[in-house]
């Protein structure tokens, strides 16, 4: 049981660290197409 909760919390890290990484990447190609850094949400 710990086991699978464990696999289910690491799975969540990794989406979490790649929609961060996502996030990132797509600021630094919005700031390189116009110059402009991206609004603050």
């Amino acid at each position: 049981m710990s086991f699978l909760r464990k696999q289910e919390s690491k799975k969540i890290a990794i989406q979490n660290y790649v929609f961060d990484e996502i996030n990132i990447i797509k600021k630094q190609v919005f700031i390189c197409l116009t110059g402009f850094p991206l609004p603050r949400e």
